[in-house]
């Protein structure tokens, strides 16, 4: 059985034990180290080894985003994750910068001792859903006379690396058009674990006359979408904001979903519009991808681009199925620049991808594919433009 080695890096006592308590029922997860400090955790990492680290963003006197920085030097795959304080979103910017640092991912703690049954369950279901990219095996609960005599919950994990055996090289599905010729209208980005460093790559790389509107999904709660948007915004080109009720799609403007809220877009008086609900969440999530692609494949068929990037689970699969059915396309993440190939392996194992490409590639297919159909790709316009995107 392999064992995944944390080290909790958190000066509260009342979040380390509550994290301690809920990690030690498995039989495949060790706590190598708790520490209160990152000075001490720096030291720490080369002596206990962990496979993973869970560090706070909220200890005070602390630089932990130079602490963040320090691990990445050294250790540059060790995969970390933040921990935060479940519904203070103070704390939010804190956690976007540790993301754009380098952090995997984050994760809700809470600040009480005590909670009801219902709370600490939502945070062991979040807790071990985070964990799962990171791990080798299955969570398999030890055997205790303090666990309910029920069969024993193995809730799977899968590994950054996922097996390719299954993926296959796209081509047209039974019963899906064939990608068409036309020019594309809109490009559609889902996205979840590992998305803002991956949107940070793609978007401050677009000009700001990108000739089509864009519109996302990043998996995260409310309060932290606007903050990306707005980090976004500043280094970009382009415009991006959060999305809300009744914006209208415009050409070199990015429009994110914005969180705890399903995005769809539907058609206006004054052209394509933003609509946001509360709907039930789909794949566990909301926003939720397939809601948005959906929405997308009704506007604009195949004239679509959709880019499904990195990310746990399958969010994306159903909606990147109605895109290819209309005619439009589908790029996705390759596996080896994913911090997570859940979502894009999904759609490379189901044959719905176009294009596999990495990270760094990602930005000039987009613009390569867009341009299509506007420039004579000789003339020097379209020729600045790829130019403007490559550098």
């Amino acid at each position: 059985m392999h064992t995944t080695r944390i080290l909790i890096v958190d000066d509260q006592a009342t979040s380390g034990n509550l994290l301690r308590k809920t990690l030690s029922v498995y039989a495949n997860l060790e706590i190598v180290g708790s520490v209160s400090t990152c000075k001490i955790a720096l030291s720490k990492i080369s002596q206990v080894n962990p496979d993973v680290i869970m560090l706070a963003v909220d200890m005070p006197d602390t630089d932990v985003i130079q602490t963040l920085l320090d691990i990445r030097k050294t250790y540059p795959a060790l995969p970390v994750l933040m921990l935060c304080v479940k519904k203070q979103n103070k704390h939010a910017a804190k956690v976007l910068e540790a993301l754009a640092a380098g952090a995997n991912d984050y994760i809700s703690k809470s600040k009480k001792s005590t909670a009801e049954p219902e709370t600490n369950e939502q945070f062991r279901k979040e807790l071990l859903q985070k964990l799962k990219p990171f791990c080798r095996g299955s969570f398999k609960q030890k055997s205790s006379k303090a666990i309910k005599k029920t069969r024993p919950e193995s809730i799977g994990c899968v590994s950054k690396k996922n097996d390719r055996s299954t993926a296959r090289t796209c081509k047209t599905p039974v019963g899906f058009k064939k990608e068409m010729d036309d020019r594309i209208d809109v490009l559609a980005i889902g996205v979840s674990t590992g998305g803002p460093q991956a949107l940070h790559k793609i978007l401050p790389q677009l000009p700001n006359n990108f000739p089509v509107p864009i519109v996302i999904v990043q998996h995260m709660p409310s309060g932290f979408t606007d903050l990306l948007a707005k980090r976004l915004n500043t280094r970009s080109s382009i415009a991006v904001k959060e999305g809300q009720n009744g914006d209208t799609l415009r050409p070199g403007q990015a429009l994110l979903a914005p969180g705890g809220m399903h995005m769809v877009i539907q058609p206006g008086e004054n052209g394509t519009q933003i609509k946001t609900h509360m709907g039930p969440p789909e794949n566990s999530c909301r926003p939720a991808v397939d809601v948005l692609f959906r929405s997308v494949a009704d506007c604009y068929g195949s004239r679509t681009l959709a880019v499904i990037l990195t990310g746990m689970g399958q969010d994306g699969l159903k909606g990147c199925e109605s895109i290819r059915e209309s005619g439009g396309t589908v790029f996705i993440q390759d596996e080896n620049s994913s911090v997570v190939w859940g979502m894009p392996g999904s759609l490379a194992r189901a044959g719905l991808a176009n294009k596999t490409l990495s990270i760094d590639a990602m930005a000039a297919a987009i613009g390569k594919r867009v341009w299509q159909g506007r420039l004579n790709p000789s003339s020097a316009h379209y020729q600045n433009n790829q130019q403007s995107i490559a550098t």
